[in-house]
């Protein structure tokens, strides 16, 4: 566990603990981190009639994205992978997977022109269709349909169980149980330290999930709505507007917020360039995510206050660290 020395005054006040939910509460590589491919195949195979085959994007494509920043959102992740697929598609005049895998632009191309854009959903969609034009430009028009992708995405990971209460539709092109139940608990809660009750959450999930989440971890008691930014509240990470929601229904002080991913960190950035935050804010980043495939001197460039292997390793240093 690496702590910054100029963080270690905080750590003995901190009165809050928010958290992000996938990869750092709840383990989503074989449901969330799944479905950002399977998502992209399954449109351009249901949908678009695309032949089958290998996969059009790996799980390493979708996590180079959100590593990239601006991608915290999966429903844009997929929109922008699915983009990223009908282009090479058009410029290679060809579907077949062993082609399109071999096109440009790479995707390191593509992320680097995305950065140098702005970064995000808009940017990509932007930097992605500026590559096109004449009769390429309407053959990825012709398949386009972000809503459609995004439909999908949430079939295949809510499915016929939770896709009415989850999202108010039932499932059109997907008809499976759903991959949420393959959701798994990354904290342990008997860890939680017991000086620390003010809990809050940040996430890019709806708030169907969210409880949806919770309900795993048993923890569905121990949070309030208003303690919540989520999306549907329309505050997405790396914008600050959700932790400071969260941090004012807390009356928070002191806090750690608790991410995985680059957009995290972000956002407690930007939350501090703010003037008139009365809350301090230590950012804690747990390994349990896309970051833990990094090397030490990669996660130590990203900055964070704190670095752990997981959440649990956090509650146990701060239960040992609780104030006479």
């Amino acid at each position: 566990m690496l702590v910054r020395p100029h963080v270690l005054p905080l750590l003995g006040r901190v009165d809050s603990l928010v958290f992000d939910i996938d990869g750092v509460l709840v383990d989503v590589t074989e449901s969330i981190a799944t479905v950002d491919c399977l998502a992209v195949d399954t449109y351009l195979r249901l949908c678009c009639r695309w032949p089958g085959g290998e996969p059009l994007v790996t799980m390493e494509d979708a996590q180079a994205f959100k590593l990239a920043g601006g991608f915290n959102d999966d429903w844009h992740l997929v929109r922008a992978l699915a983009l990223w697929v009908l282009v090479r598609g058009a410029l290679a005049r060809s579907k077949q997977p062993e082609v399109i895998r071999q096109s440009r632009p790479t995707r390191d191309e593509l992320l680097a022109a995305i950065t140098a854009a702005g970064g995000g959903y808009e940017a990509a969609v932007a930097v992605l269709l500026g590559m096109v034009e004449g009769e390429a430009r309407a053959r990825v028009e012709k398949d386009w349909h972000p809503d459609t992708v995004q439909r999908v995405f949430q079939e295949l990971y809510a499915g016929e169980t939770y896709c009415p209460s989850f999202y108010g539709f039932a499932p059109k092109y997907v008809h499976v149980p759903g991959l949420i139940h393959r959701d798994r608990p990354l904290l342990d809660t008997s860890l939680l330290p017991a000086h620390i009750t003010r809990l809050g959450i940040f996430s890019g999930r709806t708030l169907a999930e969210t409880w949806a989440a919770l309900d795993l971890l048993g923890l569905k008691d121990r949070f309030r709505r208003e303690s919540m930014a989520v999306a549907d509240d329309g505050k997405l990470k790396p914008d600050p507007d959700g932790l400071v929601r969260v941090l004012e229904a807390l009356g928070s002080e002191v806090a750690i917020f608790v991410g995985d991913m680059p957009d995290d960190r972000e956002a407690v950035r930007r939350y501090r360039r703010l003037d008139g935050m009365r809350a301090a804010v230590v950012d804690c980043l747990v390994l349990t995510g896309p970051m833990g495939s990094k090397s030490e001197d990669e996660r130590l460039a990203a900055g964070a206050d704190v670095v752990c292997k997981d959440v649990n390793a956090l509650c146990r240093w701060l239960g040992g660290r609780r104030q006479p």
